[in-house]
Protein backbone atom coordinates (compact mmCIF):
# COMPACT_ATOMS: atom_id res chain seq x y z
CA UNK A 1 0.00 0.00 0.00
CA UNK A 2 2.84 2.76 0.89
CA UNK A 3 4.79 1.37 -2.44
CA UNK A 4 1.35 1.79 -4.10
CA UNK A 5 1.02 5.67 -3.09
CA UNK A 6 4.54 6.11 -3.25
CA UNK A 7 4.87 5.08 -6.73
CA UNK A 8 1.83 7.49 -7.56
CA UNK A 9 3.32 10.01 -6.34
CA UNK A 10 6.28 9.49 -8.19
CA UNK A 11 4.48 9.28 -11.55
CA UNK A 12 2.26 12.33 -10.66
CA UNK A 13 5.77 14.42 -10.44
CA UNK A 14 7.20 12.64 -13.04
CA UNK A 15 3.79 13.80 -15.31
CA UNK A 16 3.91 17.24 -14.24
CA UNK A 17 7.66 17.27 -14.56
CA UNK A 18 7.09 16.35 -18.75
CA UNK A 19 4.51 18.55 -18.93
CA UNK A 20 6.65 21.60 -17.41
CA UNK A 21 9.49 20.34 -19.80
CA UNK A 22 7.44 19.83 -22.90
CA UNK A 23 6.34 23.62 -22.56
CA UNK A 24 10.41 24.69 -22.01
CA UNK A 25 11.19 22.95 -24.92
CA UNK A 26 7.86 24.72 -27.10
CA UNK A 27 9.40 28.01 -25.86
CA UNK A 28 12.97 27.50 -26.96
CA UNK A 29 11.59 26.12 -30.62
CA UNK A 30 9.34 28.90 -31.06
CA UNK A 31 12.01 30.96 -30.60
CA UNK A 32 14.18 29.31 -33.13
CA UNK A 33 11.55 29.53 -35.39
CA UNK A 34 11.01 33.17 -35.28
CA UNK A 35 14.73 33.78 -35.50
CA UNK A 36 15.28 35.43 -32.16
CA UNK A 37 18.56 34.46 -30.51
CA UNK A 38 17.90 36.52 -27.92
CA UNK A 39 14.64 35.09 -26.66
CA UNK A 40 16.28 31.30 -27.64
CA UNK A 41 18.95 31.84 -25.07
CA UNK A 42 16.88 33.01 -23.10
CA UNK A 43 14.28 30.24 -23.12
CA UNK A 44 17.51 28.17 -23.10
CA UNK A 45 19.12 29.23 -20.23
CA UNK A 46 15.76 28.49 -18.49
CA UNK A 47 15.15 25.27 -19.49
CA UNK A 48 18.77 24.60 -18.13
CA UNK A 49 18.79 26.08 -14.61
CA UNK A 50 15.04 23.83 -14.50
CA UNK A 51 16.87 20.44 -15.29
CA UNK A 52 19.59 21.38 -13.15
CA UNK A 53 17.08 21.54 -10.48
CA UNK A 54 15.09 18.63 -10.86
CA UNK A 55 17.84 16.44 -11.06
CA UNK A 56 19.57 17.95 -7.95
CA UNK A 57 16.12 17.45 -6.19
CA UNK A 58 15.63 13.64 -7.40
CA UNK A 59 19.27 12.76 -7.07
CA UNK A 60 19.53 14.23 -3.23
CA UNK A 61 15.76 15.48 -2.09
CA UNK A 62 16.76 19.14 -1.90
CA UNK A 63 16.29 22.22 -3.79
CA UNK A 64 19.21 23.84 -5.20
CA UNK A 65 19.22 27.58 -5.06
Amino acid sequence: MLRDARHRRWTARANYAQIEENAEHLKIVQALASENAELAAEAMSVHIQQSAQVLVQDLFGRNES
